[in-house]
């Protein structure tokens, strides 16, 4: 029976620490003669940034979340029927010009 701590005695291939190469800085730390050098050519801190102010929170013009999904499961719930009537109505007038009328003689 082979168990996991026999694996690394098997496979040492497997188990081998990977190699990381050592990550170098890309720029160099600032020195004194740096800073010296970089105050003299006129460089300056830069002034501290003002203060971020919040907006203020808008309001809905009419009431709150709530009553705009009632009002678009409304607008949902009747979109058929209006779509229904509209089709209804459209085909009624176009076979009413079609068919002349006939007049009865009472």
């Amino acid at each position: 029976m082979i168990c996991n701590a026999d694996f690394d005695d098997l496979f040492p291939a497997l188990f081998q620490p990977e190699h990381v190469p050592a990550v170098q800085p890309t720029t160099k730390a600032p020195s004194a003669a740096c800073i010296a050098r970089w105050e003299d050519d006129g460089g300056r801190h830069l002034p501290t940034a003002p203060q971020v102010r919040a907006a203020p929170v808008r309001r809905p013009a009419f009431g709150s979340d709530i009553e705009r999904m009632v009002m678009a499961g409304a607008i949902a719930a009747t979109a058929p029927a209006v779509a229904t009537y509209a089709a209804a109505s459209a085909m009624l007038s176009a076979y009413d010009t079609m068919h002349p009328r006939r007049s009865v003689m009472f």
